[in-house]
């Protein structure tokens, strides 16, 4: 029997979470509505702030901090597409580089930003060194016309690690889930950064949920879960015909991960569609919402021995997570 290697823990016996080099799902696209909008958010140990230029009305992210003296840029102003802090009035562009004060001269600082990109009504920011991966571009959204609508966050009291585990883990979709496979499943690794399970079950349960899913699926589901750069998740699935998507961002916090996530479904815009997203994230928490309750206190290790192909799978889910590469924060206040 092998030793289970276990989720990686600190002094006080908490998971020690890190923050993966990754996309983050950090606000909803309407909270920047217009231009000249902040808001303030938080990933791992990093605090930032996106806004929308008034100028171009593109959305941008920067560390929160003043790189002059700390001041919390949420409190401060956009100006142009730049934005103004509100302690000294020291102006940083787009690009980080502080035009000084407000009508001054040029400033030696330079604030830390981040890429960030607008998908599927949300706000997305790369953590992380070098090159970001490709943000994920679902079958579905690639082949015509898709309704989204963005789930409401769940805070979990475990890591990150622990939540991709928990989706990728094939025995628990079968007994938690109410799912039968119908054929042995797929493990793949198309990348570095990716890891995907393929699934095809039947729907077993008989909740309210499972019999809408049951019906609308005609008793076949096919599903790929793929997992980008350890805290990102997009699953891909088809009821019968009905295609749809969820995409999932695992936000470490304190103590804990917060999942935000948006899901999408195909359908042609007005409020049909609308309404069809509404049922797709609705199909999706009911899913989610069952595993609060067994991931309270959970302390992830590897399984013991690969007694049944969800071991073996999940055995292979844990090279994964263990060769993700962490985000170790921005290097300090740079120069211009």
């Amino acid at each position: 029997m092998r030793r289970p290697s276990p989720e990686p823990r600190d002094s006080r016996g908490h998971a020690a979470e890190g923050c993966p080099q990754s996309w983050y799902l950090v606000a909803a696209a309407r909270d920047l509505d217009r231009p000249g909008r902040i808001v303030a958010t938080e990933v791992g140990d990093e605090a930032l702030i996106v806004y929308r230029g008034a100028g171009d009305g593109q959305v941008r992210a920067l560390a929160a901090h003043c790189a002059h003296l700390g001041a919390h840029l949420r409190h401060g102003r956009v100006v142009g597409d730049g934005i103004r802090c509100a302690l000294h009035h020291r102006v940083f562009d787009g690009t980080g580089l502080c035009r000084g004060l407000s009508g001054g001269t040029a400033h030696e600082l330079r604030q830390p930003t981040f890429r960030v990109l607008e998908r599927h009504g949300g706000v997305w920011v790369f953590l992380g060194e070098g090159e970001p991966f490709d943000f994920p571009v679902p079958a579905l959204a690639a082949g015509g016309d898709v309704a989204t609508r963005l789930i409401s966050p769940r805070r979990f009291p475990i890591s990150w690690r622990a939540l991709i585990a928990n989706g990728c883990d094939i025995d628990h979709l079968q007994t938690v889930h109410h799912r039968r496979l119908r054929a042995e499943p797929e493990f793949l690794r198309p990348a570095p950064h990716r890891m995907e399970v393929a699934y095809e079950a039947s729907v077993t349960g008989r909740g309210l949920s499972d019999r809408l899913m049951g019906y609308l699926a005609g008793d076949r589901i096919r599903a790929r879960i793929s997992c980008l750069g350890g805290s990102l998740m997009l699953v891909e699935s088809a009821l019968g015909e009905r295609r749809s998507f969820l995409m999932l961002s695992m936000v470490p916090s304190s103590g804990g991960t917060t999942i935000r996530g948006v899901a999408g479904i195909a359908a042609a815009p007005g409020a049909a569609g609308r309404l069809k997203a509404r049922v797709a994230a609705w199909l999706f928490t009911s899913f989610l919402e069952r595993d609060v309750e067994f991931l309270e206190g959970l302390r992830l290790h590897r399984p013991p021995s690969e007694a049944t192909l969800g071991d073996r799978f999940m055995d292979r889910v844990f090279d994964y997570l263990e060769g993700v590469p962490l985000y170790r924060g921005h290097r300090g206040w740079t120069a211009a």
